[in-house]
């Protein structure tokens, strides 16, 4: 989870800075996915203490859930966009982006979860 969460980060610091850049509307907001980014590299970092790991990749879960809903407010503009009834927005684009990210991240890490309470209750009935 620890890589996930790190590539995770990474993907949403550079979709983030994209959409400031490479949008002719520059607005902070447009920095909201580097900002939830830079989190889950900072989280990633300090799960790399063994007495850390758990604890931080649950805040992770928790901030993914955070950048979910922040995406989520603008994915409803998104769909004018795809009929063609509005022009291209990239901040639509990216935080749009950020909302699927996230969401597959809270999957993974809900999955991983799972299999490691099945290995533990493996391993209590071995023993």
């Amino acid at each position: 989870m620890k890589s996930l969460t790190s590539s995770l980060g990474f993907l949403l610091v550079i979709l983030g800075l994209a959409g400031y850049f490479g949008s002719a509307d520059t607005t902070f907001i447009a920095l909201t996915p580097s900002a939830f980014g830079a989190g889950f590299v900072l989280l990633s970092v300090l799960a790399g203490r063994e007495s850390m790991q758990k604890n931080m990749l649950d805040l992770a879960m928790g901030l993914a859930v955070v950048s979910a809903f922040a995406g989520l407010r603008l994915v409803p503009d998104l769909f004018p966009m795809v009929t063609g009834s509005e022009p291209v927005r990239l901040i639509v684009t990216t935080h749009s982006a950020m909302f699927v990210m996230s969401l597959v991240y809270l999957i993974k890490a809900y999955q991983s979860y799972k299999l490691r309470e099945k290995l533990a209750a493996e391993e209590e009935e071995h023993d």
